[in-house]
């Protein structure tokens, strides 16, 4: 399922944002539990899987970010999009 496994931080003077670097990677999904980061992605119309965790709870979904709260829900959404 996965080509590749890609970590991005802030730690340089060149901040390029988690939607733009999936942009350029030819993302088809994002794991993304921070809001900001998940909104960035989504923007670039890619997909995002949302786990609930604690400071995410209040984040309304939009409709390219789906929040899950197991890995049930995960793979019911990996179905839904043709991912498995």
């Amino acid at each position: 399922m996965f080509s590749d496994v890609v970590f991005a931080n802030h730690y340089n003077d060149k901040i390029v944002s988690k939607g733009e670097i999936c942009k350029y990677l030819n993302s088809q999904l994002m794991f993304e539990d921070t809001p900001y980061n998940a909104e960035s992605v989504a923007e670039q119309n890619i997909p995002v899987i949302m786990p609930d965790k604690p400071w995410n709870t209040l984040y309304t979904p939009s409709p390219l970010i789906h929040k899950a709260t197991d890995h049930i829900q995960i793979q019911q959404i990996l179905v839904e999009k043709g991912f498995l």
